[in-house]
């Protein structure tokens, strides 16, 4: 049988080095090829998640200026640690207070689907995003000695479920859809409203007549 080639669907960015300040999460995510770089800063002072993405594309050596920088001008706080080295970000989680990042820290080769790599989730790591200064300093601070062991045992609860068991991902290929609808969709430019999408309109739009 001649070798089926399925759409790609791209993410660029597949390895990730994640470091951190008194102030601020600094996320860098790197090509396959490890020739790109993009920049993702996440606020540690907020109760609220607050992520922004720098457009700009550095270069590794552009990368490594920019953290030297970061590094010494938080050197009266702490510096800048480098916490993780990452193949993925599977989410966010919050509980009764700030925010857990979710790292895919250790994956494996589980095969190839249509010419598409996929890989298995083997470690994960559950990072808090939030400084703890900020409930400290609240007034009425829920920061207490109760709400912490609350928090702690959320935390053991979330971390029992088996993230590295049976859980897939691909960089270039979408697992969250059908062969089918990758297919149909392979083509459409980014933004234009899928098959689906439309059909969607189309329906909503002859219920309203």
């Amino acid at each position: 049988y001649p070798e089926v080639k399925l759409p790609p669907f791209p993410k660029k960015y597949q390895t990730f080095e994640v470091y951190r300040t008194s102030l601020r999460f600094y996320i860098v995510g790197f090509n396959r090829t490890g020739t790109e770089c993009k920049l993702l800063v996440i606020d540690r002072m907020t109760p609220e998640l607050s992520i922004r993405e720098d457009p700009t594309i550095y270069t590794p050596t552009e990368i490594n200026e920019m953290m030297m920088m970061v590094k010494e001008g938080n050197a009266s706080t702490g510096g800048l640690m480098k916490i993780a080295t990452a193949f993925g970000i599977i989410g966010f989680v919050r509980f009764l207070y700030g925010h857990y990042m979710i790292l895919i820290t250790a994956r494996r080769r589980a095969g190839a689907f249509g010419g598409h790599v996929v890989w298995s989730v083997q470690d994960t790591a559950i990072v808090p995003l939030t400084n703890p200064r900020v409930y400290e300093r609240a007034p009425n601070s829920i920061h207490n000695k109760q709400s912490r062991s609350i928090e702690a045992r959320y935390t053991r609860l979330f971390c029992l479920i088996q993230l590295k068991q049976d859980f897939y991902f691909s960089y270039t290929y979408d697992l969250t859809r059908t062969i089918q609808y990758n297919m149909v969709n392979a083509d459409k430019p980014l933004g234009e409203p899928t098959i689906d999408e439309k059909h969607a309109d189309f329906n909503a739009n002859k219920g309203g007549e």
